[in-house]
């Protein structure tokens, strides 16, 4: 008996939440869009959009959202269109029972700025992908300049893939990894991210690394033994620079094993 008394409530409960979920999507086709909330997410605190980008953009493309059914909002594609912006990781629109709709957008994070021939710029983001340069939203990245440059046709909406790259001829392409691993890992320690403003690309396809303190030039070699060759340099700057001076030096040289190379001003 005790077993039937069970089993009937839990289908009354199942039975009441099946009527409630009915009126509640019910609700929600006739719900009437009130108002547009938007969230935005910028890395670091380095906009390259606004709010007010965001609700431009969807305008443009979907009109006036507001005063409209809930149900006949394409959701789905506000989010597609967001996401071929070139600034935009990640779009998420949903709505709430009160009618609003949430537009939720995710910055992608650039760690680098390229500097081409021609006088385009372009970004690079954390996950090896290009994006414009955007007028009045300055970003502080390190620059990259030399042999290695994304081609011409990489600005617009559309984005391109680190192996897309246009490599010098005579330079193979892990030197894109090289790169890129370089880049990251100088992102990723405070002491060099706060240093390093350029990394220079030669036609060897070593590097070379301007740093923001010291008038001096890094040569840094090719992309390999990254920890060895930036705790030598970092022992240097405890040591050397210290009793020598900022200034003292013009070049610093760090692809030889265990040692660091130093050349004085004349």
């Amino acid at each position: 008996m005790r077993k039937i008394i069970v089993i009937s409530s839990w289908i009354i409960v199942l039975v009441g939440l099946s009527v409630l979920l009915g009126f509640a999507e019910a609700g929600q086709k006739k719900a009437v869009c009130k108002r547009i909330e938007i969230r935005v997410t910028h890395p670091d605190d380095s906009p390259l959009f606004t709010e007010d980008d965001i609700l431009s953009w969807v305008v443009n493309h979907f009109d006036s959202l507001t005063g409209r059914r809930i149900s006949e909002i394409d959701q789905e594609g506000v989010e597609m269109m967001l996401m071929d912006y070139p600034y935009v990781r990640k779009a998420d629109v949903y709505s709430s029972l009160n009618g609003c709709l949430v537009i939720e957008a995710t910055q992608r994070q650039p760690v680098a700025r390229f500097e081409a021939g021609n006088g385009n710029q372009y970004y690079l983001d954390d996950l090896g992908r290009t994006c414009p340069v955007r007028p009045g939203f300055p970003i502080r990245v390190p620059v990259i300049t030399g042999m290695v440059m994304p081609p011409p046709d990489s600005s617009g909406v559309s984005l391109r893939r680190w192996e897309d790259f246009v490599m010098p001829s005579g330079i193979d392409m892990p030197l894109s990894e090289q790169l890129f691993n370089l880049i990251l890992y100088i992102r990723n320690d405070p002491f060099l991210n706060a240093q390093i403003e350029q990394i220079h690309v030669g036609k060897e396809g070593d590097f070379e690394l301007v740093p923001k303190l010291g008038k001096h030039l890094i040569v840094f070699g090719k992309g390999e033994d990254m920890v060895q060759k930036f705790d030598k340099l970092k022992a240097f700057y405890r040591e050397g620079i210290r009793q020598a001076g900022w200034d003292k030096y013009s070049r610093i040289t760090l692809n030889y094993k265990n040692q660091v190379i130093c050349s004085k001003k004349i």
